[in-house]
């Protein structure tokens, strides 16, 4: 892999395709390793900014999804301590609802983290392809979800990060999936003071207004989910993060759609100020007292939380798997490396074991970051690896290529001015282009646009050219999650501030799309790229290309532009340079 990204090609990262395994489980990279620890691996079940996810088989047949991270990731201090402590939170926690880990290696060359493979769709595909859960799987989704984050907080672990893609229906039950982010409640945060974590729309409100994470954020958490099961729509709506987190702050969502036995307990649980919300504990206490309540001609008898979950689940969740797979493990090459025999590793729904598997890296394995603009937090750029990072290696590759766009662009003119971000980045800018800090998102931002439009009036920072933000470490909004699928969002992309939509004059006539995808250069790192296109009222459209840097922290929005200053633009991306060291 030579880039900053990425998942599989045509899906959003940590949402691999619900159409089917066969499409979620791509080939070995050419310079994917085959073998990791106990675990022959037969192919990738996601990626991310961290490293790669792997379906990974033992010698006895069992499945695992094995965590690699990225070789030249191996090297870094700070990485591999997050590593580890990733681990011995995952390790840590014991819970029928949660995933399991069934090895690691920390120390290893590459590290390595293997868990079960968990079978089903995620929370998140199942509405999108059903609709809302019924009332029955509603409750039974709460239990399990209960049962879960009591077992973290009683041991001092915070999630941070509950969102439909963490959680997986499995044929057994609700799985919560993705300690990536997750902290000790008696160690101090990894991140820096004020840098927000988890997911725009899924984060709670003290975290948004800067104060202490606890277990009271993972009980909104919950209600969140539970009430995107009981309606099928993001609580908060959908928009740029920034929008999410002022809706997240001033509004309290309806919850009306959940069935009633959970309705006062979801509403508790939303309450603004954490001190309000109930515990873990009273959430799983009311819904166990509310089953053995309505279990007629049942006694509870010295039956333990845990046990009252396993038997509800048992007795009501019904979730088929609507997809079956098998996986094909290459046999060990022989001696003379002539051929090879395949077997199969038996038939089990992948879908959302995918999905289970890639969100270790992809929704943040050790705090990577997701928002855009003004939303986000820094990172260390991380070189292009070699082909030298894996002892054992097997031909083809996943990686997404560079649209046509992005490797027909001109190379950088030497003609303009050197510009230094703040956090140290630098680029040139055009002898005919402007600059002005963005004094209304985040000052760290720039706005750039030729100068023949200085004397315009513009109602967002790219209008009539480009703007560069960096991932905020502080204030209002800035994530650390790698989930990036509001990069699928073309109308969310287009957003103006103007109004509702993207839509300056008015309101969209339909959908819009991403009508472009891929990879483009930023210096000598490659950037998630789209070109969303939306559709307004009035007969017209609006374009803008966005390009993420999820690692290094960076987000650029291009405006539409002629065909000369689009040129200049590219010019100023191909002659970044970045900071050696960041701060984070």
């Amino acid at each position: 892999m030579s880039d900053e990204t990425t998942a599989m090609p045509h899906q959003q990262p940590g949402m691999p395709s619900a159409r089917g395994a066969e499409d979620s489980l791509a080939p070995l990279g050419q310079h994917d390793p085959v073998v990791m620890g106990p675990y022959r691996l037969v192919g990738r079940l996601g990626a991310g900014g961290m490293g790669v996810v792997f379906a990974g088989v033992d010698s006895a047949g069992r499945r695992a999804a094995v965590k690699v991270i990225h070789a030249e990731l191996a090297h870094d201090d700070e990485f591999r301590v997050r590593f580890r402590r990733e681990i011995d939170l995952l390790r840590r926690v014991r819970a029928r609802c949660m995933v399991q880990v069934l090895g690691a290696d920390a120390e290893a060359e590459q590290p390595w983290l293997a868990t079960e493979y968990v079978p089903g769709p995620t929370l998140a595909q199942r509405v999108e392809q059903n609709g809302p859960l019924s009332e029955q799987e509603i409750v039974g989704l709460a239990g399990g979800l209960g049962e879960a984050l009591r077992a973290m907080h009683t041991v001092g672990v915070v999630h941070r990060d509950l969102k439909p893609s963490n959680v997986i229906l499995s044929p057994t039950g609700p799985r919560l999936i993705d300690m990536g982010i997750a902290r000790a409640m008696d160690e101090t945060s990894v991140t820096r003071t004020g840098v927000l974590v988890g997911s725009p729309g899924w984060i709670s409100p003290e975290e948004y207004r800067g104060s202490d994470v606890g277990p009271a954020a993972d009980v909104y958490g919950w209600a969140l989910l539970v009430l995107f099961a009981a309606t099928g729509r993001p609580p908060f709506g959908t928009g740029r993060p920034e929008v999410l987190a002022m809706r997240v702050l001033a509004d309290t969502p309806d919850v009306e759609a959940v069935p009633e036995p959970l309705k006062d307990l979801a509403r508790r649980s939303l309450a603004k100020q954490p001190s309000e919300r109930p515990s873990a504990e009273d959430v799983l206490n009311a819904l166990v007292q509310g089953w053995r309540e309505s279990a007629v001609g049942q006694t509870a008898g010295d039956v333990t939380l845990v046990e009252e979950v396993t038997r509800y689940l048992d007795r009501t969740w019904v979730m088929p798997l609507t997809n079956n797979s098998n996986w094909i493990v290459p046999a060990p090459p022989s001696r003379s490396g002539a051929r090879r025999w395949g077997m199969v590793a038996g038939g089990l729904g992948v879908v959302g074991a995918v999905a289970a598997a890639a969100a270790l890296f992809i929704n943040g394995g050790a705090g990577e970051p997701q928002a855009p603009a003004a939303v986000r937090t820094d990172r260390t750029a991380v070189p292009a690896p070699t082909s030298s990072s894996a002892p054992q290696t097997k031909a083809s590759s996943a990686t997404p290529s560079p649209t046509k766009e992005a490797t027909s662009s001109p190379k950088p003119s030497s003609l303009g001015k050197k510009v230094t971000m703040i956090r140290g980045h630098s680029f040139v800018l055009p002898s005919d282009w402007l600059y002005f800090p963005d004094n209304t998102n985040n000052t760290e931002g720039m706005c750039l646009r030729p100068k023949r439009m200085k004397d315009a009036d513009y109602l967002f920072c790219s209008q009539f050219g480009m703007s560069i933000h960096p991932w905020l470490s502080t204030g209002s909004g800035a994530s650390e999650d790698d989930d990036l699928s509001w990069l699928e969002d073309a109308d969310g992309l287009n957003y103006t501030y103007s109004g509702e939509g993207p839509c300056i004059s008015g309101h969209t006539s339909r959908k819009g799309e991403i009508v472009k995808g891929g990879l483009n250069k930023i210096g000598n790192l490659r950037a998630h790229y789209r070109k969303a296109r939306s559709y307004c009222d009035d007969g017209s459209t609006r374009e803008t290309e966005t390009l993420v840097l999820p690692i290094t922290g960076l987000t650029i929005v291009i405006d539409k532009l002629p065909a000369e200053e689009r040129a200049q633009a590219e010019d100023i991306l191909r002659s970044f340079k970045f900071a050696k060291k960041q701060t984070r």
